[in-house]
């Protein structure tokens, strides 16, 4: 995205076209309502010639969050560990520092990401976040991640307000289970979009369809609205 002013900023309907493949891209949940996206876009501004959109769909399954949301990411993108590593040691090192300088004021840095560090296991291991809801799962939840993971479980639940749940049946001891939600698209926007999920009893185990556990590590609101 942020490559395409440069490579089709001259193109008479470039604001229709970077909503669109902005939309194309960030709001697709699964790789068909991609692909599907994707080829209306081209159709509608005529850009199946476009040499740079021919190759990056060519890549997609390396960029698009449709395609690899089965691979754990922990919730970043695949440069942002060392954007945020470079932004910390900018702060002690700059383009005049020399070697001898570099090294002391490296182990200053690696000195205080530890120190920060340590900092926010205690705050984790000595502070509660009040629970919002009644069910002893957030409890469980509560008392196995850190602070900031945490909030993340809770944001799921509160997602809750936008779930509509029907089992769908039962077989082997695997229950069906189809979850409407109202995901947010844009700014204003409600998008409904249904998922699949299913919960197996024998071994224990919950899969979802849009996959955030696969993506960030925690269980999606629709697996909690089942399990609940």
């Amino acid at each position: 995205m942020k490559k395409f002013p440069e490579k089709s900023g001259s193109h008479c309907r470039y604001g229709e076209i970077k909503s669109t493949i902005h939309r194309c891209v960030y709001d697709s949940f699964n790789h068909h309502e991609f692909d599907e996206h994707w080829c209306h876009m081209l159709d509608t501004f005529d850009l199946h010639e476009n040499v740079w959109l021919v190759s990056l769909y060519s890549d997609r399954h390396y960029w698009v969050t449709a395609y690899v949301r089965d691979t754990f990411w922990a919730g970043m993108s695949t440069t942002q560990r060392s954007e945020g590593m470079n932004a910390f040691v900018d702060d002690y090192v700059h383009s005049r520092t020399i070697l001898k300088q570099f090294v002391d004021q490296y182990d200053s840095a690696l000195r205080r990401k530890v120190e920060n560090e340590a900092i926010a296991n205690f705050n984790s291991f000595n502070t509660d976040i009040p629970c919002i809801s009644c069910y002893p799962l957030e409890k469980q939840f509560q008392g196995a991640y850190t602070l900031t993971k945490f909030k993340e479980v809770q944001e799921e639940l509160r997602g809750f307000l936008y779930l509509i749940t029907n089992e769908m049946g039962c077989e082997d001891s695997r229950y069906m289970f189809v979850v409407v939600d109202e995901v947010q698209v844009g700014n204003d926007l409600l998008k409904r979009v249904t998922f699949n999920v299913e919960v197996d009893q024998d071994p224990c185990d919950v899969k979802c369809s849009c996959k955030l556990f696969e993506f960030r590590g925690i269980l999606c609101r629709h697996a909690l609205r089942v399990l609940t």
